[in-house]
C-alpha cells in the first residue's frame, strides 16, 4: 500500500557503510537493521540482512550496494528517518562505493583494527572525499585484540590511537593535494598575489570537517559480532558521577597521553619514561577486558556479579545460568554499551542532513552550474537549499533487477519465466517526484515517465506516494525503448534545460579481466547481445565491446567479478542459451624505447615484420627492411615516384598520399615520465575536455570555466611540464618551440601530437574556423590539419604490433604539405574531378595514421607496456617460502615484507604482471595449504624493457650451442593476442613433419 512521507528534511540522513573488504560492514548493518525489528538482534551479523544475493551469501562478501530505511528516536524523541546503503569492500566492486558515496551525504568508516588500514580504506576514503561525503570512524574488532593477540589495556590503546593517526594522515594528503593544485592554479593565473592570506591557502576550517578525532565524538569503538560499541562520552558519563568530577572535562582527557592522579582527582601528561597507564587504558580499556575475561574465555560469575551492580541493563541477567562463550558475550555486552545507539546517534549529530550537505557537494556534482560560483538560474535556488517545493532534479545512479509483481528485487534468482524488470535507483536533490511525472533527461529532449515510486527497504520494496527532495527512492521508468535505450547515470529534471550532473564513475577504469563471449547456437546471437546491453546498464563497472572480428568482449574488474557477471548473465538476462566463454584475455600497451644502442649502423631505420611484408616487393624473411638508409632527414622528389614511405636514420618517417599530392614527415618520441605521470593523474578531466569537449573544474585554473578555458589551461600546464623536461629533441624541433597540438587519452591511449613549427595550438582545434584560416608561414596548412588529428587519434586508438592503444608516445610534425593544383580540392568537392584514391581528406587521414604507425616500427624502438598489478598478501611464517616460489614463478616483483606486530603473520606487497595474474588465487591456496590471503587491484602499466623483434647475434648463437634461444616474453604476449584477434603471425606450424609408419605390414 502507498505510503507518504512523514520526515522534514532536519530529521534525514543519507549514510552509506565504507570499509575494505571483511572488516564488518555488513555485520554492522544487520546490527542497525535489527533496531526496526526486521531482524533477531540475536541473529545480527549472521543473518547478514543486506546481502540478497544467493553468491553473497555463499561468499560472505558483499557485491551490491543495497538501501534500507530505518526509523530511529534519539534520547531528545526526536524521530530521525535514517537511509542506510551497504557497499562492498571488495576491489573488484569499487564502482559499488561510488554509487553509494554518490547517493548518501555522509559515510560510516570501518576499520578492522587488526588488520589496520588497507589498500581499499585508502581508496574508500579518496571516494568520499571526492563526493564532499561527510564521514564518521568506528573501529571495528576490538574484541580480537583482548581474546585473540592479549594485548594489555594499554598497548589497546596504543594500536587504536595509531590507527586514528593513520586515518588523518590519509584525509591530510587528501586536502595537501588539493591545496597544492590550487596553489598551482593560482601561480599561473595572470594575476599578481602581493600577499597570501596562510589560514586561506591551508583551509584550516576544511581541515577540521575530515580530521577524526574521539574528543569531538565522529569516533567510535566496538565490535559488531558481539553487539556493543561506544564513545568517548559514554564512558566520561560513566565515571563522571563516581569520580566526583565533570564529564566535558573527562571527556577532553579521555583520549592522549594523560593519566589519572587520584589523589587531587587530576588529569597529568604521562612523561616519556613513565609507566603509568593512560586514562583511556585504565577507565575504558580496563573494564571492558575484564569483562572478557569473565565471560568469553571462562566464567568468572564472582566479578560478574560486582560489575552487575553497577551496569543498570544488568538487572534482570541472572548470572548463574550464563555460560562463557559468544552468545552470553553478545548478550551481556550489547546491553552494557548498546551498538546501534552509539552508532546511529554519532551520524545523527555529525553526519549532515540533505539541506546542510548541499552547500559542500554541489560545486563537485554539478561543476558547470555551482563551481567557481553559482550561475544565475532559477533552478540553482532550489538545488541549494534542497526545496521540495522547487523543480523536480533527481539522479540516477545505477539500475536494479526487480520483481514489480511482487515488490522484490530479483538479486540473482529470478521469479518465474518473466522478463526482467528494472528499477532505478534514484536520489532527489530538489523538488518532489510523483507517479505519472515527465521527466526529461539532461542533456537533451529525451522523455521518460515515471510510473512508480518505492522506498527501499533491502531487497523489498516499499511503493509511496511521493519523494520529496532529499530522499532515496526506487523508479520505475518508461519511455520510448526504456529497456535498451535508457543508459545509467542520468540526471532527471522536469524541465528541458535542467543542470547536469557528473559521473561518479571513472571512465578510465581498468578492465583487468576480459573475456569473449559467444553463444554456442548462432541462432541466439541477438538473444546474446540483448543480454550483454541488460548486463551493461545493470553494472556500472562492466564493459562490453563489438569487436571487429564480431566477437563480444566482457570487461570485468575481477575474477570475482567476472563470475558474478556470468552468473547474471546466464541467470537473468540470458537465460538458456549455452554460452562458450573463451580463457582470460590480456591487454597490453604499445610504446617505444626512449633510446637503445644500434650496433648497425648502416642497416636500415625501419623494421617490418612478416605480416607487414607485403607492403612492398621484399623477401619472406623474418623481417623486410621498407628502405634503403639515408644521411639526411629530408626526402627527394625522384624517390616519390618510387616509394610512398621513407624513414631516415634519425627515425623521422617520410608518408605520401596515394595520390602523391600531399605528404607528411613525422617521428616518434618517448614521453618523459612526468609528462606520462600528468596525463595519468588528470586522464578522466582529459578525457572530458578533449575527447567529449565539456568542462572540467579539476582543469579550470584560473580561467572563466568555458572549455576555451580548460584548453588554455591544459595548455599551460604542458609548457610548465615542458620546460622542467631535460630533453631538448621535447622542447623545440629546428630552432622552433614544439606546441601541443592534440591529445588521445580515449580507451587508455596516452600520446601527444606535436607541431615542430610552435604555429598549431591545440585549441585551435575545437575553433569554429578550425581548418579554413588562411596559413602561416612554415606551419602545418590549415585544411590539413582537421585530418592530421582524425589520422593520430586512429593511430593512437590501435598501434602496429597487435593493435592495442598506444601509451608513453609523442608524436612530432616535422612539416607536412600538398602539392597539386590549387584548386584540386574545390573541384573535388563538386565532382569535377574523377579521383580513384578518394577524397583528399581521407587520403591524409590515412598516411597520418600509417606515419604515426611506422614510427614505433622503428628498429629495436619497440616496445610493449604490460598492466601490473598490485598484490597486497597475508600468510604464516612457515608459508611465507611456498608463497615466494609461487610468486617468482610468475615474475612478480616484491617491494614489501613486513611482519605484523604481535603476529606470526606476514604482510607481503609485490607487483604482478596481469598476464601472469589468472589463477593464482588457487596456486598459492594449494602451496600454502589455505593459510594465505591477498588482495589485488590494478596499480600501474610498466615498460618491458624486451623488443618483441629482437634477434640473437651471431655470438650469442655461437655462446648458447645447442641450447634454445631464451624466450622473449613481450613478442609472446604480442603473438598471444594476434592470434586471438585473428591478425597473421610469422609462426610456422608443421601439423605432420614426418609421418610414423610400423615396421610390420597389417596383414
Amino acid at each position: 500500500m502507498a505510503q507518504r512521507w512523514p520526515w522534514p528534511q532536519e530529521f534525514v540522513r543519507n549514510m552509506c557503510i565504507l570499509a575494505h573488504v571483511d572488516h564488518g560492514k555488513t555485520t554492522c548493518a544487520d546490527n542497525l537493521v535489527s533496531t526496526n525489528g526486521h531482524i533477531s538482534k540475536h541473529q545480527a551479523g549472521k543473518i547478514r540482512y543486506m546481502d540478497s544475493r544467493q553468491d553473497e551469501q555463499e561468499r560472505e562478501i558483499t557485491m551490491k550496494s543495497s538501501s534500507i530505511a530505518l526509523r530511529w528516536v534519539n534520547p531528545k524523541e526526536d524521530h530521525f528517518l535514517v537511509n542506510l546503503i551497504d557497499s562492498p569492500g571488495h576491489v573488484d566492486f569499487t564502482s559499488e562505493v561510488s554509487t553509494a558515496a554518490r547517493l548518501a551525504d555522509g559515510a560510516l568508516v570501518v576499520v578492522d583494527v587488526v588488520e589496520g588500514v588497507e589498500a581499499q580504506t585508502r581508496t574508500v576514503l579518496r571516494q568520499a572525499y571526492r563526493d564532499r561525503v561527510k564521514s564518521c570512524l568506528f573501529l571495528n574488532k576490538v574484541d580480537r585484540l583482548i581474546y585473540e593477540l592479549k594485548l594489555s589495556p594499554m598497548d589497546i590503546h596504543l594500536r587504536l590511537l595509531r590507527i586514528v593517526e593513520q586515518i588523518n594522515a590519509a584525509n591530510q594528503q587528501l586536502l595537501s593535494e588539493e591545496a597544492m593544485a590550487r596553489d598551482s592554479a593560482r601561480k599561473s593565473s595572470e594575476e599578481l598575489v602581493d600577499a597570501v592570506d596562510l589560514a586561506d591557502e591551508l583551509d584550516f576550517e576544511g581541515e577540521d570537517l575530515w580530521r577524526y578525532s574521539p574528543e569531538l565524538g565522529n569516533v567510535a569503538f566496538g565490535s559488531a559480532v558481539h553487539g556493543w560499541a561506544f564513545r568517548l562520552d559514554t564512558f566520561a558519563s560513566m565515571w563522571a558521577e563516581k569520580l566526583k568530577v565533570k564529564s566535558e572535562n573527562l571527556q577532553r582527557v579521555l583520549w592522549g597521553d594523560w593519566t589519572y592522579r587520584p589523589k587531587d582527582k587530576k588529569a597529568v601528561r604521562r612523561t616519556s619514561d613513565s609507566q603509568a597507564n593512560t586514562i583511556f587504558a585504565s577507565l575504558v580499556m580496563k573494564p571492558i577486558c575484564d569483562f572478557y575475561d569473565s565471560i568469553y574465555m571462562d566464567l568468572d560469575k564472582d566479578r560478574l556479579t560486582g560489575m552487575k551492580k553497577q551496569i543498570q541493563a544488568w538487572e534482570d541477567v541472572d548470572v548463574g545460568k550464563l555460560s562463557a562463550g559468544a552468545t552470553a558475550t553478545r548478550e551481556l555486552a550489547s546491553r552494557w554499551l548498546p551498538f546501534a545507539d552509539c552508532i546511529l546517534r554519532m551520524a545523527t549529530e555529525h553526519l549532515p542532513s540533505p539541506l546542510s550537505a548541499a552547500e559542500q557537494r554541489l560545486p563537485v556534482l554539478c561543476p558547470k552550474w555551482f563551481a567557481p560560483k553559482p550561475i544565475s538560474h532559477p533552478m540553482v535556488e532550489g538545488l541549494q537549499k534542497s526545496d521540495p517545493a522547487a523543480t523536480p532534479v533527481a539522479y540516477l545512479a545505477k539500475f536494479l533487477a526487480a520483481d514489480l509483481e511482487n515488490l522484490v528485487l530479483t538479486g540473482d534468482t529470478p521469479k518465474g519465466e518473466q522478463d526482467v524488470d528494472f528499477v532505478g535507483i534514484c536520489r532527489v536533490f530538489s523538488g518532489t517526484l510523483r507517479p505519472g511525472a515527465e521527466l526529461y533527461v539532461e542533456p537533451g529532449q529525451r522523455k521518460l515517465r515515471l510510473e512508480r515510486i518505492f522506498l527501499l527497504m533491502g531487497r523489498y520494496l516499499q511503493e509511496v506516494k511521493e519523494a520529496p527532495a532529499g530522499s532515496i527512492v526506487a523508479c520505475a521508468l518508461s519511455g520510448e525503448s526504456s529497456e535498451l535505450s535508457v543508459e545509467r547515470c542520468l540526471t532527471l529534471c522536469e524541465e528541458p534545460e535542467g543542470p547536469c550532473f557528473e559521473t561518479p564513475y571513472s571512465s578510465q577504469a581498468f578492465a583487468i579481466v576480459r573475456v569473449s563471449i559467444e553463444p554456442e547456437d548462432v541462432a541466439h546471437l541477438k538473444a546474446l547481445e540483448r543480454g550483454l546491453r541488460l548486463l551493461h546498464r545493470a553494472d556500472p563497472s562492466v564493459s562490453v565491446e563489438a569487436m571487429v572480428s564480431g566477437e563480444n568482449v566482457l570487461g570485468c574488474c575481477g575474477d570475482v567479478h567476472l563470475k558474478r557477471c556470468l552468473n547474471d548473465l546466464e541467470k537473468l538476462y540470458a537465460r538458456n542459451i549455452k554460452l562458450c566463454i573463451t580463457p582470460p584475455l590480456v591487454a597490453v600497451r604499445e610504446s617505444i624505447a626512449k633510446s637503445v644502442d644500434k650496433a648497425d649502423l648502416k642497416a636500415a631505420s625501419l623494421f617490418l615484420p612478416i605480416w607487414m611484408s607485403h607492403l612492398h616487393d621484399a623477401s619472406t624473411e623474418a623481417g623486410s627492411m621498407m628502405s634503403v638508409p639515408s644521411d639526411d632527414d629530408t626526402i627527394t622528389s625522384e624517390a616519390v615516384q618510387v616509394e610512398r614511405w621513407n624513414m631516415s636514420p634519425g627515425g623521422v618517417m617520410t608518408v605520401w598520399t596515394a595520390n602523391r599530392k600531399a605528404s607528411v614527415r613525422i617521428s616518434a618520441m618517448a614521453l618523459p615520465p612526468t609528462v606520462l605521470e600528468w596525463m595519468d593523474r588528470h586522464a578522466e578531466a582529459l578525457e572530458s575536455v578533449i575527447h567529449r569537449q565539456q568542462a572540467s573544474i579539476e582543469l579550470m585554473g584560473a580561467s572563466d570555466g568555458t572549455l576555451l578555458g580548460c584548453l588554455s589551461e591544459v595548455e599551460e600546464q604542458f609548457r610548465q611540464l615542458q620546460a622542467d623536461v631535460d630533453e631538448p629533441s621535447f622542447k623545440a624541433c629546428n630552432e622552433s618551440s614544439i606546441s601541443l597540438s592534440g591529445m588521445s587519452v580515449d580507451r587508455g591511449s596516452r600520446t601527444l601530437l606535436l607541431d615542430g613549427s610552435g604555429t598549431w595550438q591545440l585549441r585551435h582545434a575545437y575553433d569554429s574556423g578550425f581548418g579554413t584560416r588562411r596559413d602561416e608561414e612554415g606551419g602545418v596548412p590549415h585544411w590539413m590539419r582537421p585530418h592530421l588529428l582524425a589520422g593520430f587519434y586512429q593511430a593512437s586508438a590501435a598501434g602496429p604490433l597487435c593493435e592495442e592503444p598506444l601509451r608513453g608516445v609523442a608524436f612530432l610534425v616535422h612539416s607536412a604539405n600538398g602539392q597539386g593544383p590549387a584548386g584540386y580540392r574545390e573541384e573535388e568537392e563538386h565532382g569535377n574531378v574523377a579521383n580513384p584514391y578518394g577524397p583528399m581528406s581521407g587520403q591524409v587521414m590515412v598516411a597520418t595514421k600509417d606515419a604515426c604507425r611506422y614510427c614505433l616500427l622503428r628498429k629495436g624502438f619497440s616496445r610493449i607496456s604490460e598492466a601490473m598489478l598490485a598484490v597486497d598478501l597475508h600468510c604464516e611464517q612457515e608459508m611465507l617460502g611456498k608463497v615466494y616460489a609461487v610468486l617468482s614463478k610468475r615474475r612478480a616483483k616484491v617491494q614489501n615484507e613486513v611482519l605484523r606486530e604481535g603476529t606470526s603473520i606476514f604482510y607481503v606487497q609485490a607487483h604482478l604482471p596481469l598476464a601472469n595474474s589468472f589463477e593464482l588465487a588457487r596456486q598459492l591456496r594449494q602451496a600454502a595449504s589455505g593459510h594465505v590471503s591477498f588482495h589485488m587491484a590494478f596499480s600501474h602499466w610498466d615498460l618491458c624493457e624486451e623488443d618483441p623483434f629482437q634477434a640473437c647475434s651471431p655470438e650469442d648463437l655461437e655462446e648458447m650451442g645447442d641450447q634454445p634461444p631464451p624466450p622473449n616474453t613481450a613478442r609472446k604476449l604480442v603473438d598471444d593476442i594476434r592470434k586471438r584477434k585473428g591478425l597473421p603471425t610469422d609462426e610456422k606450424v608443421v601439423k605432420d613433419a614426418t609421418k610414423q609408419r610400423t615396421v610390420t605390414r597389417m596383414k
